[in-house]
């Protein structure tokens, strides 16, 4: 029998044995390259790229993180008006007339504190007659219902506040002997807003303290000793976290006014991502080791900073088990809060997970949206009909897998530099892999807070002290820093090809 196949039309189709073999092997290689090809599924973008890191971080993870603290552009304004707050509001005359026209022209609602168990909302024009800040006459209530203005700022979390007080809050009722005290006084001298400022740093939220300082005659009589007007901002996370709004914000503002007062205006950050970062470095290495082969890496836009880094696993094992290079870190970068929890027994951890399901369904949304055709109009309707595909979200995507085994964190203690390390067991993928790599904080402990407790202090005479407000901050602080396990610092999406 003669055996025939067509391959082919025109000059070159034949009918041989000789034909029907050549098909055959361009068969074979047709089949090759699509087995080759199956094998290298899924394709590159396909596992994640820094463009879908970059969505997933920012839309996903950040989505989560800032949740609960949405913002609002309102601003509650808080003025304690009780007869010891005149001589310091005269003295800081010059920053309250800058906050006044600061807050002129934005969503203001200004309340008076004093007398009232509850704050009044100041209906006049703020700056003028009763609420003129630089009247001493206007500051003439004998009472003190401080703490009220505190528990309202706590329900309204969204909101940014500003509350000027010298935080020396004053009981009802007869004059009591406090220990230490020159006489029987009515102050309450316990860390009486410590509970507040817990709740509202718990949740990720930013408190910043300006202290003005003037000279106050005291209570007990003698001559006039220092003191402080305090200027307490609370500014939401979702605020705090976003530098494009946090460089608007009235705590950027006063805390560039600050730093011109004359006679030494001081300013406390309390906040628990109160962290210094070196600057993203530029260039095809970016914060990876120099004898590490980095495809890709650049900085991302993110609440919590993250870095996106590609390498191979060949460059890893290579720099690993190269004996010549003594330096085995991955990436390096320096962490240093400025507030608490790394300090004197403060430990920090890692948490890996792969993320390469996920990042290839933010891909591919990404292809899709790129390519989906222009909205239609309903001719039944008229409203126009998205052709999007549906965006994804954290219950829709593939779930994080956890990754143990593969990196490890060292940290050193005296120049803040954390790095992250292969890890003994690491296996190398089969197929490319996208890791989330979280630095996160397994303990701390709270910063030293002698200059705050210098400042954060009522004086009187013969030495005495009520430490209200220092204290109420450092118990808080304290409480948080015990509890910190598992918060994230930073965060490194590395990709790794075979």
């Amino acid at each position: 029998m003669n055996l025939s196949l067509r391959v082919g039309r025109g000059p070159w189709m034949v009918r041989s044995r000789r034909g029907a073999s050549t098909a055959l092997i361009i068969g074979a290689v047709v089949l090759v390259v699509v087995v080759l090809a199956l094998i290298a599924w899924p394709p590159p973008n396909s596992v994640g790229d820094q463009e879908s890191a970059q969505w997933y971080q920012s839309k996903i993870v950040d989505s989560v993180a800032v949740a609960s603290s949405q913002t609002s552009d309102s601003i509650d304004f808080y003025i304690d008006f009780s007869n010891g707050m005149g001589e310091g509001m005269r003295a800081a005359r010059d920053v309250n007339l800058e906050i006044i026209f600061f807050l002129g022209g934005r969503k203001t609602r200004s309340y008076r504190v004093g007398a009232s168990p509850d704050p009044v909302l100041i209906t006049g024009r703020l700056g003028e007659g009763a609420t003129d800040l630089l009247d001493l006459r206007n500051y003439s209530d004998k009472a003190s219902f401080l703490r009220p203005p505190l528990d309202s700022i706590l329900a309204h979390p969204e909101r940014t506040a500003l509350y000027i007080t010298d935080f020396e809050k004053v009981l009802p009722g007869a004059p009591r002997q406090v220990a230490g005290a020159p006489k029987p006084h009515p102050f309450d001298v316990t860390a009486w807003g410590q509970d507040v400022f817990r709740a509202w740093l718990a949740a990720g939220n930013r408190i910043d303290v300006f202290a003005f300082p003037y000279d106050k005659p005291t209570a007990f009589g003698g001559a006039a000793v220092r003191n402080h007007i305090y200027y307490l901002v609370f500014t939401p996370r979702a605020d705090a976290v976003d530098p494009k709004r946090f460089g608007n914000s009235l705590a950027q503002f006063l805390a560039n006014r600050f730093q011109q007062v004359a006679g030494g205006g001081e300013h406390f950050i309390y906040w628990g991502e109160d962290i210094v970062r070196d600057a993203m470095p530029a260039g095809a290495q970016c914060r990876a080791n120099q004898n590490l082969r980095v495809l890709e890496c650049g900085a991302m836009r993110s609440a919590t900073p993250a870095e996106w880094y590609w390498v191979t696993a060949d460059a890893l094992i290579g720099t690993e088990d190269d004996a010549a290079i003594t330096d085995k870190r991955i990436v390096t970068l320096r962490l240093e809060p400025r507030l608490t929890f790394l300090q004197d027994g403060g430990t920090l951890g890692i948490r890996v997970t792969d993320v390469t399901a996920a990042l290839g369904e933010v891909r591919r949304f990404l292809d899709d949206s790129a390519g989906a055709p222009a909205p239609d109009t309903s001719a039944t309707t008229g409203e126009v009909e998205s052709n999007l595909p549906p965006t994804p979200t954290a219950s829709t995507l593939p779930p994080a897998v956890d990754a143990p085994n593969t990196f490890k964190v060292v940290y050193n203690a005296t120049s803040h530099e954390v790095g992250i390390l292969l890890d003994s067991a690491f296996d190398p993928p089969q197929s490319p892999v996208t890791y989330r790599i979280d630095i996160v904080l397994e303990a701390g402990q709270l910063a030293d807070q002698s200059k705050a407790d210098a400042v954060l202090v009522l004086n009187y005479a013969n030495g005495y002290q009520i430490r209200s407000l220092g204290e109420s901050l450092k118990f808080a602080l304290r409480d948080i820093a015990s509890n910190v396990s598992g918060r994230t610092l930073h965060t490194i999406y590395l990709r790794v090809d075979p």
